[in-house]
């Protein structure tokens, strides 16, 4: 008996699928790739990123050997640095372990550093043509609103309904079309609010369209506001660059390059006094030449920062491994938090305009 809910999805899919660099590649490398890539941005958003980083790292080899610099400075502006510092971890033990193939199997793939039942779902079913479901975001509210389920799917018994039913309707036969075509559904038609539903292949069947509960389904748990952070980040530009050094792994920005900075309990209106301390300048008096705020927005938290500024060409440094001086290009160059790239474009810019004014 053929399952009607895979033939109208996998019929849809045939269609409508979008054209996207990392489809029907045959390769698990870039499928991996993409998927960790996407999993935080949209394609749009995240195609540019994919096609440099796989220009850059085009195989698993090259990706094992890069240098934690060099990774860091393809993935800025994605986020969530750690997933990129686990595609590498887990370059070198697909070397290690496996000869540098990447494996083949479920339980193997889910074995790798960053890896989840989602990604390895996803890997398994488009590169090996394992029947096994990929659950993501976009998956969860289209089953969701298929089956008109009241229970949350951001915990287990709401996760566990959808994967009963994904088990029951995979395509044996084209497990990765089945997984892609309805992530496809949930990223072009069946969205959070503009959902799409006249244009839905699975619209004859669907509870909550039927029902109207597009806009209470899928029930979730509900995020937590940002949290609103100040943080002062103290700029020493002079003829060798700017001031800065690279964060260790212990913070979101772990492994990125930035300037030193304190945080406070409220927007600070003079400078703070721990520049006046900072351990490795002269003792000279620095002069302050501007400030710069900048909000930034994470998912977690909202950031705003000041940036206090001193221009001195006199400013030295006491030898410090940790300290370096990097000019505008060079620190764009390395992996760098958005926050301080846009610092770095509203200086420049704002340098050239004073200049154009003189």
């Amino acid at each position: 008996m053929k399952k009607l809910f895979s033939h109208n999805i996998l019929s849809w899919y045939k269609k409508s699928a979008r054209s996207i660099p990392w489809r029907n590649t045959g390769d698990p490398y870039k499928t991996w790739i993409s998927e960790i890539i996407m999993q935080q941005t949209r394609v749009e958003q995240g195609t540019p990123y994919y096609l440099r980083f796989v220009e850059k790292f085009p195989d698993i080899y090259s990706l094992s050997e890069a240098t934690e610099d060099d990774l860091l400075s393809v993935w800025q502006g994605l986020g969530y640095y750690s997933r990129a510092l686990n595609l590498k971890k887990s370059a070198q033990i697909i070397m290690r372990k496996h000869n540098g193939v990447f494996p083949k199997t479920y339980p193997e793939i889910l074995e790798l550093k960053g890896i989840g039942p989602y990604t390895a779902g996803a890997i398994s079913s488009i590169s090996f043509g394992i029947a096994m479901p990929a659950i993501d975001g976009n998956v969860k509210r289209v089953i969701s609103r298929y089956l008109g389920l009241t229970e949350n799917v951001d915990k287990q018994i709401g996760v566990k309904l959808i994967l009963e039913f994904l088990k029951s309707e995979i395509s044996e036969k084209s497990p990765g079309d089945f997984n892609q075509a309805l992530m496809e559904i949930g990223s072009l038609i069946c969205k959070p609010k503009l959902y799409l539903c006249e244009s839905c292949p699975l619209n004859d069947s669907c509870v909550a369209y039927s029902k109207n509960l597009q806009e209470e389904i899928p029930v979730k748990t509900l995020k937590k506001k940002p949290i609103k952070v100040h943080s002062n980040f103290m700029i020493l530009a002079n003829s060798k660059g700017y001031l800065c050094y690279k964060r260790d792994n212990s913070s979101i920005w772990k492994g990125l390059y930035e300037f030193p900075n304190m945080p406070s309990k409220s927007e600070l209106v003079s400078p703070p006094e721990w520049v006046k301390d900072f351990p490795f300048l002269n003792s000279h008096e620095l002069i302050l030449d501007s400030t710069i705020s900048i909000k930034h927005q994470l998912s977690h938290r909202t950031i705003f920062a000041k940036f206090w500024v001193y221009q001195n060409a006199e400013t030295n440094i006491v030898a410090e491994k940790k300290y370096l001086w990097l000019k505008g290009m060079q620190l764009s160059e390395k992996g760098i938090p958005q926050l301080i790239k846009k610092f770095i474009l509203q200086s420049e810019t704002q340098s050239i305009a004073n200049q154009k004014t003189k």
